[in-house]
């Protein structure tokens, strides 16, 4: 091929490009079809970067949190965000007996913990006193809410050097308020309910031999609901809601206390007690641009990854079920005769299949992986595409043109590639562009039935998730309906660009217009 005849195809090739361009951008359905893609395009690939959290995330805020943006309504505007923050404790006057002492790196805890910052507090206590002593640890903290949902605490701590010495350690959360009180969330006796803080005292410590610190405490107010409410002369059906509205009952100043309190057996007796990178959290009411959902997990980010998983799917199940019906229905109605029977009375079987049981009842015996639902998608979609080329390819076999290269002398293969696939190739597209929305519905169906893989967030899932764990009930509409919305939207966005192509391509659609 001469570089003049080259560059004369490209030239006509821009120019068959520019005009589809020009009748493309004339069309507003398609451009609005065409954005709504682009913009789900995007917002998948960039998932990483968009979603503030993986969907794996859960405890970001409390369960089924409404989004942050409605605090701009009065009944919403003291609700609680997600308040997390290292606890830096200041320690009282201590006697001589008494050391308190903080760190901020401990090469033997540094070794076993990998990070790079530990902030420690130590109390070492070595004296001639056989009296009971005590040492508290404070940190004050201001909240200007209504009563948070969910509190929780985490630290580590450690017992050493322990000689003729028993100790005991407790946290206590604080309200320094007009209607001061203290409540003790955990003590190292671990279970021993204490609201009078009759607490036994310890002189051994379960750890184990590597590492020398003890496992690491988590936990809040809700594994803990029969402790507090003693403490506050709740029995019964206890809830956290009513435990945290009586102990944050009032706006204004509260603190976490660490009590450290030892008993010396002797004169020579000793200790060193550390507690180590302690943290304090209350879980949000509201949360982020799409509130949360019953695991606390953000619906925003499970929303822009499940973008990735149905675009996935619709383009893969599209391009293939395109290519399948396109060859079955081309071969078919070229060559006629007996494999033209033989292929449309296989088609018209399949037709007849239902898709949906069909599906389940596949994804039940062979697994919910997504590739197999890929293959199962597949093999239920391509069949009226290539009834629809068959008629197409037919008709043209009579058309004028076809005979006159026929006459000429043209090869099948010639007629094939340069006369019936070009001519079919625009139904073929626009065919395409509607399988891709009837694979994501129907991906999103079988998930929304529990049949969707159970390792990836599928939109589907979503609204699974949302329909078991009590949403519509409780009229979480934000975890609800934002799956269905980005469903419906992509959905709509492949149907409008399948509308403007057809009437571009379609020669008698075109000459309506």
């Amino acid at each position: 091929m001469s570089p003049f005849i080259s560059k004369m195809k490209l030239r006509i090739l821009s120019r068959r490009i520019k005009g589809f361009w020009e009748e493309y951008r004339r069309n507003k359905i398609g451009l609005v079809g065409m954005a709504i893609i682009l913009m789900f395009v995007i917002a998948g690939i960039l998932a990483p970067i968009i979603a503030p959290y993986t969907p794996q995330d859960s405890n970001l805020a409390a369960a089924i949190a409404i989004p942050e943006w409605l605090k701009v309504f009065p009944q919403y505007s003291d609700l609680p965000s997600t308040y997390k923050s290292e606890i830096n404790f200041t320690a009282e006057e201590t006697n001589n007996f008494i050391n308190v002492t903080f760190k901020d790196h401990d090469p033997e805890i540094y070794k076993f913990l990998k990070k790079s910052a530990i902030r420690m507090w130590t109390v070492t206590y070595q004296g001639n006193n056989k009296d009971p002593l005590e040492v508290k640890l404070f940190w004050n903290f201001t909240y200007s809410y209504q009563p948070p949902p969910v509190i929780g605490y985490s630290f580590r701590w450690r017992a050493i050097n322990l000689s003729n010495i028993e100790y005991n350690l407790e946290l206590c959360l604080v309200r320094w308020g007009n209607e001061s009180a203290e409540y003790s969330l955990w003590d190292s006796n671990m279970g021993v309910a204490s609201p009078l803080r009759n607490l036994k005292y310890r002189s051994t410590v379960v750890s184990f031999p590597k590492p020398p610190v003890e496992p690491y405490v988590y936990s809040n107010h809700n594994s803990s609901l029969a402790r507090l409410g003693a403490q506050l002369g709740l029995y019964g059906n206890i809830t956290s809601q009513s435990i945290l509205k009586i102990m944050f009952s009032e706006k204004g100043e509260y603190g976490l206390v660490m009590h450290i309190r030892l008993k010396p057996k002797s004169t020579n007796a000793k200790c060193e007690i550390s507690i180590i990178d302690p943290e304090f959290v209350w879980l949000g009411s509201v949360h982020g641009i799409l509130g949360t959902d019953n695991d606390g997990g953000d619906v925003f980010s499970k929303l822009i990854y499940g973008i990735q998983v149905s675009l996935s799917i619709g383009l893969m199940v599209a391009l293939i079920s395109t290519a399948i019906g396109t060859l079955v229905g081309v071969t078919s109605g070229y060559l006629g005769g007996l494999i033209d029977e033989a292929s449309m009375r296989i088609v018209d079987l399949l037709l007849c299949l239902p898709v949906l049981p069909l599906l389940i009842t596949f994804t039940v015996m062979f697994g919910r992986q997504l590739y197999l639902i890929m293959l199962f998608l597949v093999f239920l979609s391509w069949m009226g595409l290539s009834r629809a080329i068959r008629a197409q390819v037919l008709s043209m076999r009579e058309m004028a043109f076809v005979e006159s290269a026929i006459a000429s002398g043209a090869s099948k293969g010639y007629l094939l590639l340069r006369h019936i696939i070009p001519n079919i190739m625009p139904l073929a597209f626009t065919s395409m562009m509607l399988f891709i929305p009837g694979a994501v519905l129907a991906e999103a169906t079988l998930s929304f039935l529990g049949f969707g893989d159970p390792t990836l967030m599928t939109w589907g899932r979503m609204i699974n998730t949302a329909y078991a764990q009590g949403a519509f009930p409780r009229l979480a509409w934000w975890w609800i309906f934002s799956p269905a919305v980005a469903i419906m939207l992509l959905c709509a966005g492949f149907v409008f660009m399948s509308h403007a192509l057809d009437q571009i391509l379609n020669p008698r659609l075109r000459r309506r217009r």
